[in-house]
C-alpha cells in the first residue's frame, strides 16, 4: 500500500499536466482493488478496518472540507432547548462568556489563511447570534473575496438589519434556525420573543430567496414541535428552501423538552410518510432519512454514533470565540491559533491522535449527543458505497475518489 501512495503522489505531481489526476487515480485504485476484491467486499462494519482502508486509497483533503468559526456568544434570542441560552439551564452561561467575540484581526487572518489553504467551505456561526458581531459585514465581505471557498452563515435572521448586502456579496448559503411554523408555536420555542417576530423571519427568507441566494432551514426537534414537521415542510416548500432537521440534544437543566420514547418512536414511523410529503411538494433536499437514523438512538436524546463511528475529524474543524480549536462541534480542544497557525494544529500530533483513536473506536461521553451526526452518515455511507460488492462480486467503478461531498 505504501508504494501505490508513492505512486500516487508521483502521479499528481509530475503527470498532471497531461492528464486528469482524478481519472489516473480512478483507473489505479480499479486495479489495485481488482485482486482484493472479495476480502474488501466481506467487511460490513466500516470501523475500523474500511475506514483505514478507505483513507490510504482515497486522498484525504489537506484541510477540512469544512471549517466552522464561532464569531460571537451572545445571541437576542434564548431557545427553549439552546446548550447557551435556554431560560431552563440548571447553570446558565457567565456574562464574561456571553460577552465574548471573536477578534476581528484574527478571524480575518484566519479567512486568509483558510482561503490559501484551500478549504472548500466557511461557516460563520457561533454560541449566539453572528449578526450581533460588530464587524460581521467587514467578515462577510473578507471571505466573499476567495470565490473558490463557499461562506455559509448561520443566523436566526432577526438581528440582520442589512439582508441586501448578502444579496450583493454572494453568500453561498444561509443556514436559517427555524423551529415553528406559527406566531405562537415561535413564541413557545423563543421564550420573551414577541409572535410578531415570526411574521419579520418568513418576510426576510422570502426576500433572500427572490435575490437568489440559497437558503436551508435548520430545525432542532424536540417535545415542543415534533408534530409540526408536515407543516415545515409545507413551509420549506412555500418559501422555496431545502430543510434540515435533526434531534435537539439537551444541557442539564433542558431535559423537559426532550423527546420521550414514545414520541420518539411515533415520529419514527412517520419518517416515511414526511419523506413521501416532501417529493411530492418538490422540497428535494431533506434529511429525514438521517433523522430516521437518529430517532433510533438508544437513549431519549442519544444518536447511534457508535454505529456508523466518527469522522469529522478527516473532514470538518471548530474554531471558537477565543481562537481554540476543537475537533468537532463538542468541546474536544485540539489547539489555538492565537499561537499557531491552523494548519500546524490540523496536521498536529493531538488531532492525529484523536482520529486514531475513533477510527478504533474509542468514543468520547460526549459523542453520544453527536453534532455532526449529518456529516458522519454521510461519509458512512460513502464508505458503504465505495466498497459494496455488485452483483458480478467486483467494487462498483466509481467517478471519483476526491471523497464525500458535505
Amino acid at each position: 500500500m505504501k508504494i501505490f501512495h508513492i505512486l500516487l503522489d508521483w502521479i499528481a505531481r509530475n503527470l498532471s499536466h497531461i492528464f486528469c489526476k482524478e481519472i489516473f487515480q480512478h483507473r489505479l485504485i480499479l486495479f489495485f482493488k481488482s485482486g482484493n476484491n472479495t476480502m474488501i467486499a466481506k467487511q460490513e462494519n466500516p470501523q475500523p478496518q474500511l475506514v483505514h482502508r478507505y483513507h490510504r486509497i482515497t486522498p484525504l483533503p489537506s484541510v477540512p472540507q469544512v471549517v466552522h468559526m464561532d464569531l460571537v456568544n451572545a445571541c437576542n434570542l434564548a431557545c427553549i432547548s439552546c446548550w447557551n441560552h435556554s431560560p431552563l439551564l440548571a447553570a446558565p452561561k457567565s456574562r464574561n462568556w456571553k460577552l465574548a467575540k471573536m477578534d476581528t484581526e484574527l478571524a480575518i487572518r484566519l479567512i486568509h489563511e483558510l482561503a490559501k489553504l484551500g478549504a472548500e467551505k466557511l461557516i460563520f456561526s457561533g454560541g449566539g447570534e453572528i449578526f450581533l458581531h460588530p464587524d460581521i459585514y467587514t467578515l462577510i465581505l473578507k471571505a466573499t473575496l476567495y470565490p473558490k471557498m463557499k461562506l455559509t452563515l448561520m443566523t436566526n435572521l432577526l438581528a440582520c438589519s442589512d439582508p441586501d448586502f448578502l444579496i450583493q456579496r454572494r453568500v453561498s448559503s444561509i443556514l436559517v434556525n427555524f423551529h415553528a411554523t406559527n406566531r405562537k408555536s415561535y413564541a413557545a420555542f423563543h421564550p420573551g420573543t414577541p409572535e410578531k417576530k415570526f411574521d419579520e423571519l418568513l418576510e426576510k427568507i422570502d426576500h433572500l430567496r427572490k435575490g437568489g441566494l440559497a437558503i436551508k432551514l435548520v430545525s432542532a426537534v424536540n417535545a415542543i414541535n415534533f408534530e409540526e414537521l408536515p407543516k415545515m415542510l409545507e413551509l420549506a416548500s412555500h418559501l422555496d428552501c431545502n430543510i434540515q432537521f435533526k434531534l435537539a440534544s439537551v444541557a442539564p437543566g433542558t431535559e423537559v423538552t426532550m423527546l420521550t420514547k414514545e414520541q420518539k418512536k411515533w415520529l419514527w414511523k412517520q419518517i416515511p410518510s414526511l419523506r413521501k410529503q416532501a417529493k411530492l411538494l418538490g422540497v428535494h433536499k431533506t434529511n429525514l432519512e438521517v433523522l430516521g437514523q437518529q430517532l433510533q438512538g438508544g437513549k431519549e436524546h442519544n444518536f447511534p454514533i457508535r454505529e456508523i463511528g466518527c469522522y469529522a475529524g478527516y473532514y470538518y474543524s471548530r474554531i471558537q470565540t477565543d481562537a481554540t480549536v476543537h475537533y468537532c462541534c463538542k468541546s474536544i480542544p485540539v489547539g489555538n491559533c492565537a499561537s499557531s497557525s491552523f494548519m500546524e494544529i490540523w496536521q498536529g500530533e493531538r488531532y492525529e491522535s484523536i482520529r486514531r483513536s475513533l477510527e478504533k473506536g474509542k468514543f468520547f461521553p460526549v459523542c453520544d449527543s453527536c453534532g455532526k451526526y449529518d456529516l458522519n452518515y454521510t461519509v458512512y455511507k460513502t464508505i458503504q458505497h465505495f466498497f459494496s460488492p455488485t452483483q458480478d462480486g467486483h467494487s462498483p467503478e466509481k467517478t471519483s475518489t476526491a471523497g464525500p461531498t458535505l
